[in-house]
């Protein structure tokens, strides 16, 4: 939540704070989403305010913003989150990954 109160108040982490975070190394999605996805991204990284928060991975907190407001969803963004066990990509960070034999099969 440190990204989220850090770049967004108080108020906006108690807002989406109840929300699964979603890793935002894993986005997949058509050329014209994925698109306005990162325009997105841009818009919120490019404001005066933004500069307070700027470390190291704080596009996780940009990233779980957006999809947890709907602001994608504003932009017509259909936005689909999978769950770590059944999903096709299993984030290793996780730590949910399946094994069998060696590989991972989630």
């Amino acid at each position: 939540g440190g990204w989220v109160k850090d770049c967004y108040g108080e108020s906006v982490l108690n807002e989406i704070g109840h929300n699964v975070i979603i890793c935002s190394g894993v986005t997949l999605g058509d050329r014209d989403s994925v698109v306005k996805y990162l325009e997105g991204m841009e818009r919120e990284m490019e404001k005066e305010s933004f500069k307070k928060c700027e470390r190291n991975g704080v596009d996780q907190g940009v990233h779980n913003v957006l999809i947890h407001t709907g602001a994608l969803a504003d932009r017509g963004i259909d936005v689909v989150v999978h769950d770590q066990t059944t999903g096709r990509v299993a984030n290793m960070q996780a730590g949910v990954a399946k094994f069998n034999g060696g590989r991972v099969v989630n």
